[in-house]
């Protein structure tokens, strides 16, 4: 099963514009979510997490992937992009410097330099 196609965006669940939710509004969050996914026929086995640490005394949760078609590869699409982001940089920013500015270049190089710019401004949050 393939990821759902992004981008994504990152979402801030708030009660109100100006206050963070209380306990019990994300209580009411999840238990509204685990409803909606029920109703459409699906089961509390259908929500994936994206975990840091399962330590049952102190687990962290990266974030709750959802409850669709595509959830678990959606997880599964999130860990893998997570785990290998500063090697992907770190490689593309090689690439980047690995010729410097105003050397003869084959033909469609720069078009790839710009490309890889671009994307290690997206990667870093600047673009």
């Amino acid at each position: 099963m393939e990821h759902t196609p992004g981008p994504y965006e990152a979402a801030i669940y708030r009660a109100s514009a100006d206050t963070s939710p209380t306990r019990q509004e994300m209580k009411d969050f999840s238990c509204q979510m685990i409803d909606r996914t029920i109703d459409n026929g699906g089961s509390v086995a259908d929500f994936f997490l994206v975990m840091k640490s399962f330590d049952p005394v102190d687990p962290i949760s990266i974030c709750v992937v959802g409850n669709g078609p595509h959830s678990e590869a959606n997880a599964d699409f999130i860990v893998r992009a997570c785990n290998c982001h500063d090697e992907l940089l770190a490689a593309l920013r090689l690439v980047v410097d690995f010729i410097p500015d105003g050397w003869a270049v084959p033909l469609g190089w720069n078009q790839i330099m710009a490309q890889a710019r671009e994307a290690i401004a997206k990667a870093e949050g600047k673009a």
